[in-house]
């Protein structure tokens, strides 16, 4: 009997990346011929149309696709709206354009439909990072409730969850995945699975709405995102654990920020923020640095830490 599933992809002017992350997905799922996919594909202002991209795919079996097109240029989180918004499976499984499914992806999505679970993480092996958690390969065990890929890739919602996620607008603009992530646990009852072994790869040098931007600036917007879904959902672990580790390195970037930018005034709520958030010595250190230091140098020092969170990405 054949279980079915939407791989949902947005698509900004991308071609051969998303022909690639489908090619690779038909070729994971080869390992579970009960998996049907409805592979949807939200293209927005692309340079090719619908005839291109299914092109190479003449004999899928009993895949399909659905297929939405917007002429205008969508923001990437209301181009993930109109993505989701062609899915009519139950089970809804969130990827990034050019990203690649391994072995084992297929397997991932039958247990998840064994389990009838809610919502779900898929890990995604980057090549610019290397990560680990402690659960048993090729079996969905709880983890930290809320937890979320910094990448678009592997968000796996029960369908009606993940319809319910994208009802109420979304503010993170470039982070807007982070968002339904967050929403759907806590849809779900604050629970969340992961499973450990990465069934998703993506290359180090992938580009993308998420990456596009000025990184300090949107790291800056992320910790302010994951701040108010604190808030919002204080139960929720792991962005309770997320706003604890950003709140020091956000503030030294708003300030570094400001003061290459020429502005020399210490607003109140940075010091208040301080206090909030028990800014360690270090960091309290560095600011206090950042304000004195001539704006020649506060630009140098913005310019490395800049490459040392690429490099490290």
């Amino acid at each position: 009997m054949a279980r079915a599933i939407s791989i949902c992809i947005p698509c900004y002017r991308d071609l051969e990346g998303l022909r690639a992350t489908i090619s690779s997905v038909l070729a994971a799922l080869a390992e579970t011929p009960s998996i049907q996919c409805e592979f949807v594909v939200g293209l927005n202002h692309c340079d090719f149309g619908e005839a291109d991209l299914l092109a190479p795919f003449c004999d899928i079996g009993c895949h399909t696709f659905s297929i939405g097109t917007n002429e205008g240029y969508l923001e990437y989180d209301d181009s993930l709206k109109f993505t989701i918004s062609h899915a009519s499976q139950d089970v809804c499984l969130l990827m990034g354009c050019g990203d690649i499914a391994q072995p084992g992806l297929g397997l991932a999505i039958e247990k998840f439909l064994d389990d009838e679970l809610n919502m779900g993480v898929l890990l995604v092996d980057h090549e610019a990072m290397c990560f680990s958690l402690e659960t048993r390969i090729g079996n969905w065990q709880s983890t930290d409730s809320g937890f979320f890929n910094k990448v678009l890739s592997g968000h796996l919602f029960d369908g009606k969850v993940l319809r319910e996620t994208v009802r109420d607008p979304l503010i993170g603009f470039e982070w807007g995945h982070v968002e339904l992530a967050i929403r759907g646990a806590a849809l779900a009852g604050g629970k969340t699975s992961v499973i450990s072994q990465p069934v998703i790869w993506r290359s180090a040098h992938s580009t993308g709405w998420w990456m596009r931007s000025d990184i300090i600036k949107q790291y800056v917007e992320y910790c302010s995102l994951i701040e108010s879904y604190h808030e919002r959902y204080p139960e929720l672990a792991f962005p309770a654990a997320e706003v604890r580790k950003s709140g020091g390195v956000r503030l030294l970037l708003t300030i570094l920020q400001a003061r290459s930018n020429g502005f020399r005034e210490l607003p109140l709520f940075l010091i208040l923020w301080q206090e909030k958030y028990k800014v360690r010595k270090l960091v309290r250190m560095l600011i206090r640095v950042a304000f004195v230091l001539p704006q020649p140098i506060v630009r140098k020092l913005y310019g490395l830490l800049t490459l040392a969170i690429r490099l490290r990405r």
